[in-house]
């Protein structure tokens, strides 16, 4: 997946000093609990070249991509389910767009839809318009299964390897809230590995310390996040999903994520796979 500027920006919510003030008043609380996800591979199914001069398979193509820089969550998740081949790639990166950009609408961030460019079977945008942009992003070597959308290229790299989505299972944050694991992208621009979550609360309010989230690479190569987005705050009996970007680590790490009971400062930790 590409990760459009907009989602690469830092946003830091009024509930930065708030939480810091929680964290220490609550230096003298248990240990936090912990728990851990298994996460499945996604299945990817098998392509064939995308013929220049086929109608249908480029009218699946334009759909989809069109879809894509809408900057629509419900636009993408369309273009997974109606556009792309079943467990394909492109359903999933269109579906973990969905999940960043969804997140960022529950955290009050929107964005307006870009241009969509097409040119000698590729198909891309400049954000803004702007060709001479570093965030530009091309989608070609189209492929396709049963005349949908199967994988692509982006900026001519490969991304089969670099996405994952989640079981649907959660994870308990204690009483606190249920942790579900969406997805996972290593975009090829920032390099960042984006993981994007829901959180599902109890009867209490919570705050998300997802700027102080941690990421742990395969390699052991541990990193604090570098760019996060959604609601730090939720409300209890409530639904948001958010996201979390690691700077230059590998796909299939496990994130670290702590939860606080904002009425008496309770803090649970989950560990989650990305693999």
């Amino acid at each position: 997946m590409f990760i459009r500027s907009s989602m690469r920006r830092l946003r830091l919510t009024t509930a930065v000093g708030a939480v810091l003030m929680v964290l220490a008043a609550c230096s003298g609380t248990p240990a936090p609990e912990t728990s851990v996800q298994p996460v499945p591979e996604v299945a990817q199914t098998t392509p064939t070249a995308a013929p220049s001069s086929n109608a249908d398979t480029a009218a699946a193509a334009q759909a989809y991509f069109s879809a894509l820089v809408t900057e629509d969550p419900d636009e993408d998740e369309a273009a997974s389910k109606d556009h792309a081949a079943p467990k394909s790639i492109a359903a999933a990166y269109a579906q973990h767009l969905a999940n960043v950009r969804g997140a960022d609408l529950d955290g009050g961030l929107s964005s307006d839809a870009e241009d969509l460019i097409t040119e000698n079977g590729t198909y891309g945008y400049c954000p803004d318009g702007d060709t001479d942009s570093k965030d530009c992003v091309t989608w070609g070597d189209v492929q396709f299964s049963g005349g949908k959308v199967s994988t692509f290229t982006i900026n001519k790299v490969d991304i089969s390897k670099r996405i994952t989505l989640g079981s649907g299972d959660a994870v308990k944050a204690g009483k606190l809230a249920d942790i579900t694991f969406l997805s996972a992208y290593q975009s090829v621009q920032s390099k960042a590995v984006f993981v994007a979550l829901e959180v599902k609360t109890n009867k209490r309010a919570v705050t998300v310390i997802t700027y102080d989230s941690k990421y742990r690479d395969q390699s052991g190569h541990q990193r604090t996040a570098t760019q996060e987005g959604g609601p730090s705050e939720i409300d209890a009996d409530s639904t948001a999903r958010i996201y979390a970007a690691f700077k230059s680590v590998k796909p299939g790490g496990v994130l670290t994520l702590d939860v606080t009971d904002s009425k008496n400062y309770d803090t649970k930790t989950v560990k989650i796979k990305t693999s």
